[in-house]
């Protein structure tokens, strides 16, 4: 791999330069991201990535000392990936509303543009509700999503003057993330068809029925 195939955001997520340790580092945690999206954590990851990528299983097991770990750096990439998606969105609007809106699409955009990664956080979710370890780890993610909404709807609340009081507003926005995380789950573990518009719709209800307290 040479240096011009390193992936700014892997670089920024994991505080790396293009060394060679840390190249076969990252080409791990993208093969990871693929044998994982393909079959979970079954038929032996490790074994998976090493033929994927033509190495030892014990090269793997050098850089991930187990499962779990290899798991969560994945998280960690597939997060800093949607995370920037995000950011690029948003950066592009100036009005609270639109900048909502920006993030709620990107979610949408994410899962439709990187599959394998929006996978892979589903899969991570799921663990997330038999190891501890996960569960922390999972509940500061959907924190800070919650967070940047609840942030943009104190921005809206301000610029429209609106009557609304703090526990009214950190509740709509943990019922926003909690309702974009259902959204993108249906997504990938059912067959139904339009999610993405069902979704826009039920979050414009949502934002009018917030504005309309002016």
């Amino acid at each position: 791999m040479s240096q011009a195939t390193v992936d700014p955001i892997y670089a920024q997520t994991f505080n790396m330069q293009p060394r060679k340790g840390d190249l076969r580092k990252f080409a791990i945690i993208q093969a990871a991201v693929h044998c994982l999206a393909e079959d979970a954590m079954e038929n032996g990851v490790f074994d998976r990535i090493g033929k994927r990528l033509r190495i030892r299983r014990t090269l793997v097991a050098y850089y991930f000392k187990s499962k779990d770990e290899l798991l969560e750096a994945a998280v960690q990439y597939v997060i800093a990936t949607a995370q920037q998606l995000t950011i690029e969105r948003v950066q592009g609007e100036t009005a609270p509303e639109a900048k909502l809106r920006a993030m709620w699409e990107a979610a949408f955009e994410w899962t439709e543009r990187y599959p394998e990664q929006a996978r892979v956080l589903v899969l991570f979710e799921y663990s997330s509700g038999s190891r501890r370890n996960h569960r922390k780890i999972n509940s500061a993610i959907r924190k800070a999503g919650a967070d940047r909404i609840i942030a943009l709807l104190r921005e809206l609340a301000r610029e429209r003057k609106l009557n609304s009081a703090e526990a009214e507003i950190e509740e709509l926005g943990r019922g926003l993330q909690a309702e974009l995380t259902g959204f993108i789950h249906e997504t990938w573990m059912t067959d139904v068809k339009g999610l993405r518009e069902i979704a826009r719709r039920s979050f414009e209800r949502r934002i009018a029925a917030f504005l309309s307290k002016a």
